[in-house]
């Protein structure tokens, strides 16, 4: 697991790269804003539904790409 900073993910929206977000926001922040980029994927899971674990979310998080999580 390595931070991604703000610059970074600039870049990404910039150079149209593909990234996964996880947003563990309440749902009325994520659509009030998210950070928006052409190839980027989102996932919205409130923080407090993961206290007990991420299991079963496991199987909606690639593998495959680069995962942020806000």
């Amino acid at each position: 697991m390595k931070a991604m900073t703000s610059k970074e993910v600039t870049k990404k929206v910039f150079n149209k790269e593909a990234l996964f977000i996880l947003d563990v926001r309440n749902e009325t922040d994520f659509n009030d804003w998210k950070i928006e980029g052409e190839n980027f994927e989102y996932l919205n899971v409130p923080y407090f539904d993961l206290l007990d674990g991420v299991e079963e979310i496991l199987d909606q998080v690639p593998t495959d790409k680069e995962v942020l999580v806000v």
